[in-house]
């Protein structure tokens, strides 16, 4: 094994990938945690009366259907409207959905929470960013693996499994990605706890979760491009290969 490590090691090649991908995921792990802040704000925000306050007409003189929903106050206006205000933003927005017997449904004349368009934003770039990830990791892994065509076409002509050797280079680039992650989220995060604690930030929420689904998809997309690697290799014989300059 640390035969095939030295062998198959370009430091210089894979330090510059690692360090691209690690400033990548520092931003992503960024946005993350940003969202994440946003819309625990938001949350706060919809917490507000106004938000949770919904006006509306009733086709029918029975309001017992309003024992439905959680309200916290409930009130007849002049102009036969009723005025209800919901215990949560959430409860109201069901009654919206739900409710057969309301009608001419106005809300609080209020402007969408900049918690909530900041969410949206940041959302946007956590995508873009995300996708920007896993397209560089695939071309880096790929390039690399194609760089070392002839160390492999060596190894395998000396008796090695190609196969484990994809397995274990997968394996090796798998947990070498993730491990940065690991790094520049904790980073991130550490960075969130000092913003708090020199009350940079004015509400501090604990945030901490590491997305698993993410570490999956990048284990996925490596061993991928380890196929997709091996099948442009397995076009020439290790003999040609090799006699290539």
């Amino acid at each position: 094994m640390k035969l095939i490590l030295k062998g198959l090691t370009d430091k210089k090649l894979l330090f510059r990938n690692c360090l691209i991908i690690f400033v990548l995921l520092l931003g992503y792990s960024a946005i993350s945690l940003l969202i994440a802040y946003q819309e625990n704000l938001a949350k706060e925000e919809f917490k507000k009366e106004d938000y949770r306050t919904l006006y509306f007409k009733s086709t029918t003189s029975d309001y017992s259907y309003l024992k439905e929903y959680d309200i916290e106050v409930a009130d007849i206006l002049e102009n036969d409207k009723y005025m209800v205000i919901f215990s949560t933003y959430e409860e109201r927005n069901r009654f919206i959905d739900e409710c057969e017997y309301a009608r001419e449904l106005e809300t609080q004349g209020i402007l969408v929470s900049n918690s909530e368009n900041n969410s949206i934003i940041f959302k946007i770039i956590s995508i873009m960013i995300t996708i920007t990830i896993f397209l560089l990791i695939f071309i880096f892994t790929l390039n690399y693996l194609l760089s070392l065509k002839k160390d492999l076409a060596l190894y395998k002509i000396l008796g090695f499994s190609k196969r484990k050797i994809f397995y274990l280079l997968g394996c090796i680039y798998s947990t070498i990605y993730i491990l940065i992650y690991v790094l520049g989220y904790n980073l991130t995060y550490a960075l969130y706890c000092l913003l708090n604690h020199f009350k940079i930030i004015r509400t501090y929420y604990d945030l901490y979760k590491m997305h698993l689904l993410f570490t999956i998809l990048l284990t996925i997309t490596i061993f991928m491009t380890i196929m997709i690697s091996n099948k442009e290799n397995s076009r020439m014989s290790d003999i040609d290969i090799l006699k290539i300059d």
